[in-house]
């Protein structure tokens, strides 16, 4: 009998704590809708974080936003132009030997999108113990961007008093 009573209370319990969150929901719905119609903003709806871990663990490892400034989403960069830049015959010795390619993917802008992929060839002298590969044009070394988004950068901060930090 003491057992009965003791589930049918903790049922009763178990309603009420519903009932309250029901209603709960309910009042915050109608205070929303009268500062609504008062001209006001209501409770904002914020989504809880479902996995906070995961994305620290992301960025700790160089995932998404591992880095600034390196290019490691060049696979998921459209490539509109592609130059090879092979290195100056006269400027390797006798017994210099092909070694393969490096890719590098400069990103510039000139209101419609001009990605160039630089094809460098590269050379080793076993002799002189050196490699020696194409040179970028001057205007693309020390940078992943290329002329036209440094000039759309330089002159949004001079003009419109951005700091650089901002534009990238």
């Amino acid at each position: 009998m003491l057992v009965g009573a003791i589930k049918t209370l903790l049922n009763k319990v178990d309603a009420q704590e519903n009932k309250i969150t029901e209603l709960s929901s309910e009042n915050q719905k109608l205070k929303d809708e009268i500062n609504r119609l008062k001209g006001e903003k209501g409770k904002p709806d914020i989504a809880k974080n479902k996995d906070d871990k995961k994305d620290s663990d992301d960025k700790k490892k160089g995932g998404k936003n591992g880095g600034r400034g390196k290019n490691k989403n060049a696979k998921e960069i459209e490539i509109h132009n592609t130059e090879e830049k092979d290195v100056e015959k006269k400027d390797l010795p006798k017994d210099a030997q092909y070694k393969g390619t490096r890719d590098v993917v400069i990103q510039d802008i000139n209101f419609n999108l001009n990605n160039t992929k630089f094809i460098i060839h590269k050379y080793y002298s076993p002799f002189l113990g050196k490699v020696f590969e194409g040179q970028l044009p001057p205007e693309y070394k020390g940078s992943i961007f290329g002329p036209g988004i440094w000039s759309f950068v330089i002159q949004f901060h001079y003009e419109a008093r951005m700091t650089q930090n901002l534009l990238f």
